[in-house]
């Protein structure tokens, strides 16, 4: 499924990023990460390692502006995401930080667009958009989606830590040419991921594909993030930092081609549910045994319309890159890229992603995606299944064979 739960770091895709030198951010003087867990000019909690989850439940409410929309639900979820939060011993070190720097968001349950409330083996799961930092709003603005507070709560749960722990963190921690730089470098994105993943871990939600992906291939995981949303396709790796507009061209050709592949899938889509009733009609199956192939289809169909609306707006805002950074404009803008390659920051940012990452292996140690995943339902015919009853199935060859 692919990146079914894109997160997404709104920063105004087709405005703000073409102020890129400058003026844009805020300075936060009194709140800037040194790195070590401090921030010059904060006003330090003392002893905030020493506190017991309560306390620090209540130190860090202190430093969240939460709206409620003057919904008791909303409320409830607000104080049950923070208490099983600082259940994750990740959580707790990324708190003590959080305090010790006086550092603040404000934080809302909000409804997203593009979400899609999918079946899964039975279970209800949340596609799409699961959060967004707002980074240009001081202090950073966190929301999380609001179909959280009635389903996979905790993944609600890492995804609230990946956009404060990560995102926001990051927001507070980087001004000027570093903060607009920072846009474009996939580590902004990889660092807020393993915070995330780590928590959700440590709270035994099962790691998704993405998560073992990225185990088994870190480089190339983030690399594929690129086609998932319009900001992901700017992202660059220190690498590709030298060069955007290589990479930029390369990716519109790719964004075109997966463009034109949607009425495919659409076919593919048909052609598989003529497939199963082939088998319900003619060969008198159970249908009731092709329930979760019928959801997955039914999922597919759903998230087409996002796909393709997904696969337009990269298209659109890589050619507008491509553009800006072809302008006499632009090439300003392009060399300050080139040179954050070699920024301290993304240094400093890149050994904590290394800590992180052998952390998250050594969670997972012994373990494999299908030792995680929980147990399949009963009496449900697969997909390699079907796959093998149509080869088997050879007078029925006008469906022309899988693809």
């Amino acid at each position: 499924m692919g990146h079914r739960y894109a997160v997404i770091l709104f920063l105004g895709l087709f405005t703000a990023l073409s102020s890129f030198a400058g003026g844009e951010e805020p300075e936060r003087s009194s709140r800037l990460f040194d790195g070590a867990g401090t921030y010059a000019g904060a006003t330090a909690s003392p002893s905030a390692g020493a506190m017991d989850a309560e306390t620090l439940k209540a130190e860090l409410k202190k430093r969240i502006t939460f709206d409620d929309h003057g919904s008791a639900r909303e409320r409830a979820g607000y104080e049950a995401l923070l208490s099983r939060l600082l259940e994750s011993p990740t959580a707790r070190a990324e708190a003590e930080k959080f305090i010790q720097a006086d550092l603040r968001i404000a934080f809302a349950f909000e409804e997203m667009d593009g979400t899609t409330i999918a079946t899964v083996e039975g279970r209800k799961t949340v596609w799409g958009p699961r959060g967004v930092t707002y980074t240009s709003r001081v202090p950073p603005g966190v929301a999380l989606n609001k179909a959280f507070l009635d389903h996979e709560q905790d993944v609600g749960v890492g995804t609230f830590a990946h956009e404060t722990f990560g995102h926001a963190v990051s927001a507070s921690s980087l001004s000027g040419d570093d903060a607009a730089a920072n846009r474009y470098i996939v580590t902004e994105e990889e660092n807020a991921r393993l915070i995330g993943w780590l928590v959700r871990t440590e709270l035994s939600v099962p790691p998704e594909d993405e998560t073992w992906n990225y185990v088994a291939n870190p480089e190339g995981s983030m690399r594929g993030l690129a086609m998932a949303h319009p900001y992901y396709s700017l992202q660059l790796t220190t690498d590709e930092l030298r060069d955007p507009l290589s990479v930029y061209r390369e990716r519109l050709v790719q964004a075109e081609e997966l463009l034109a592949s949607i009425p495919g899938r659409e076919r593919n889509i048909e052609k598989w549910g003529r497939i199963v009733d082939h088998f319900i009609n003619a060969h008198k199956m159970d249908q009731s045994s092709f329930r979760n192939i019928r959801d997955s289809l039914e999922n597919s169909r759903k998230a087409l319309p996002n796909t393709r609306k997904t696969y337009t707006d990269i298209r659109d805002i890589l050619a507008q890159r491509i553009a800006y950074f072809s302008s006499e404009k632009g090439r300003a803008a392009l060399e300050l890229l080139r040179k954050s390659a070699d920024a301290p920051f993304v240094a400093e940012r890149d050994a904590a992603i290394l800590a992180n990452r052998q952390k998250l292996k050594d969670l997972l140690a012994g373990k494999t995606p299908e030792s995680t995943r929980p147990p399949p339902m009963a009496g449900q015919v697969t997909w390699d299944q079907l796959r093998e009853l149509l080869q088997a199935d050879q007078k029925h060859c006008e469906f022309g064979g899988v693809k």
